[in-house]
């Protein structure tokens, strides 16, 4: 009696079971999805769900979620009137013809389905070709396996063996002919089946904003309870992992226009198991885990001479943007900088700025597949003034570099990131973009501008000595010829230098630079010429060694 109680009951449980999830399945809704905030790793989905509500307990299922997907990360928006009291999650496997009619209009479905059949069809045949194939090679082994004679008389022996023999060539021949048609036969078919396919994916792309069908889904198993009969919609979002979202620049530098433009864009792929088609995106450089602070302050101290620190308007802290320092304006004068030092370093959507991070939105809606492919996505444009200076060292190396100025750089709020720099639209050299390094005027060198050029030759002149002379004294000249050959002025910083002496007995005298500027301390000699279109302008400059006889120095 007890036994047959326990199987009752089970068979009760087993009976609600069933009936729940018909319920549930007689309550499918399908979600819409409405945005999509791109985070450095990782994406915050949002979407929506209309469903009818009766008084009491509705269940749903919603489809079309990303895959995997946790109930702990799917988080619903409160409504009035109705509470959710169960959120689970399943997912589930469908068949290609069945996802591709829940996702595309039914006109694209039917020429999806007849090319579906066609393919499904040729793809049979091809199996069944391959099955007559191996069937063909079987029988072929069998003839080479088969024993020509086993006794009699020799002659009864030879007569048979020609036969059998005749038999074998004549099976076999015709064996390997129809091996040979099925093989031809599968590989048109194979041809028919790659065209085919094209052809399909070609149809579903154009007609599914760009995305292939997913036959996976993850549906959200909700139940509501509500004080009434209504019909609303449901507002939920999850966090998805495997997102690679990289910011960079193509920075264009225009010698003509004075300007430069930054043009920033995001190289993005996901793998979240959802196709993001045909939805808002925005681009955060945030981190999503980031939920703020406080911060502190610490104990400001004042003193004479102190550093003054610079006040921004906005303060950025995450991956991506770092805070900017400050730096002089004048650097091509500062006697301590070189070429090396300068080597330091339309819009499609709007800019937000927030306290702790940048976002981006997507002025149209895009759409963004799911399985590893990279997107480039240009985000947003901006121009500053540039202005172009020129600059030499040529006891260094004859040549003039020029470089880019960016005095009101700090305007652009600009991020820390990998940059692509262009040059009058011709691709010159990639750098990182490092704002925390930059000073009042961020700069790029621009390279060697060969329309100008620039040569220097050293002539050494020492007066005859008596015999009983201890010293030695030699006067150096060095001759500077600078030729503009461009058909505009041009602003050119130059570079040359005497030595300093560190000895006693060596003495430096008698310096000589004509309109140039001389640091006693470091011997650095600075001019700041301005050539004419196609003018040569000659430079000189001179100095006296004295020094002992017996010494050797190196004057250049």
């Amino acid at each position: 009696m007890k036994k047959i109680s326990c199987l009752i009951a089970s068979f009760c449980l087993a009976f609600n079971i069933f009936n729940y999830y018909i319920a549930i399945c007689q309550n499918e809704v399908k979600s819409k999805l409405e945005s999509v905030t791109i985070y450095p790793a990782k994406a915050l989905v949002e979407k929506s769900a209309v469903v009818n509500l009766v008084r009491g307990e509705n269940n749903f299922i919603i489809t079309n979620n990303a895959t995997p997907l946790s109930a702990e990360n799917i988080h619903f928006s409160a409504g009035e009137g109705f509470f959710i009291t169960n959120i689970n999650t399943k997912t589930i496997n469908q068949s290609f013809l069945q996802a591709a009619k829940s996702t595309l209009q039914p006109s694209v479905y039917t020429q999806v389905s007849d090319l579906y059949s066609q393919i499904e069809k040729t793809k049979s045949q091809i199996k069944d070709n391959n099955v007559l194939i191996n069937t063909y090679k079987q029988q072929m082994t069998a003839l080479q396996n088969m024993k020509t004679i086993k006794n009699t008389q020799i002659v009864d022996s030879v007569s048979v063996m020609r036969q059998q023999f005749d038999f074998q060539r004549k099976e076999s021949l015709t064996i390997s002919n129809l091996i040979d048609n099925k093989t031809k036969e599968n590989a048109e078919l194979n041809i028919k089946v790659q065209k085919l396919e094209n052809n399909l994916e070609t149809l579903i792309k154009k007609n599914n904003y760009g995305c292939n069908i997913s036959t996976k889904s993850n549906n959200i198993l909700i139940t509501i309870f509500s004080n009434k009969n209504a019909t609303t919609e449901l507002n939920y979002n999850y966090l998805v992992s495997n997102v690679q979202s990289i910011y960079s620049y193509d920075i264009m530098l225009n010698e003509e226009k004075g300007n430069a433009i930054f043009n920033l864009k995001n190289t993005i792929c996901q793998n979240s198991g959802e196709n993001w088609a045909n939805c808002k995106i925005i681009f955060s450089t945030n981190d999503a885990d980031f939920a703020g602070s406080e911060g502190n302050l610490p104990i400001w101290y004042l003193d004479l001479n102190q550093y003054q620190p610079r006040v921004y308007k906005e303060a950025r802290r995450n991956n991506t943007v770092m805070f900017a320092k400050s730096l002089q304006t004048d650097m091509l004068a500062e006697e301590e900088s070189s070429e090396e030092d300068m080597s330091i370093i339309g819009s499609v959507a709007s800019a937000e700025s927030l306290s702790l991070s940048k976002e981006f939105t997507l002025n149209t809606s895009q759409s963004i597949t799911s399985g590893g492919e990279w997107h480039n996505i240009p985000l947003v444009s901006d121009t500053t003034k540039a202005i172009f200076r020129h600059f030499s060292t040529p006891k260094n190396v004859e040549k003039v570099f020029y470089a880019a100025m960016l005095p009101d750089w700090e305007d652009l709020s600009l991020l820390d990131v990998k940059s692509n720099i262009f040059l009058n639209n011709k691709y010159l050299s990639k750098t990182y973009l490092q704002t925390s390094e930059a000073k009042d005027t961020l700069h790029f060198a621009a390279g060697e501008d060969k329309d100008v050029k620039i040569t220097r030759k050293v002539s050494r002149i020492s007066p005859d000595k008596g015999f009983l002379s201890s010293s030695v004294t030699e006067t150096v000249t060095v001759n500077l010829n600078i030729t503009n050959t461009k058909n505009k002025k041009i602003t050119l910083n130059l570079k040359d230098q005497v030595p300093i002496s560190q000895n006693a007995d060596i003495k430096v005298l008698d310096i000589s630079a004509p309109n140039g500027e001389i640091n006693s301390s470091t011997g650095i000699i600075n001019w700041n010429l301005d050539l004419e279109a196609k003018q040569t302008k000659q430079i000189s400059f001179s100095y006296t060694v004295k020094y002992p006889k017996d010494s050797q120095l190196y004057l250049n």
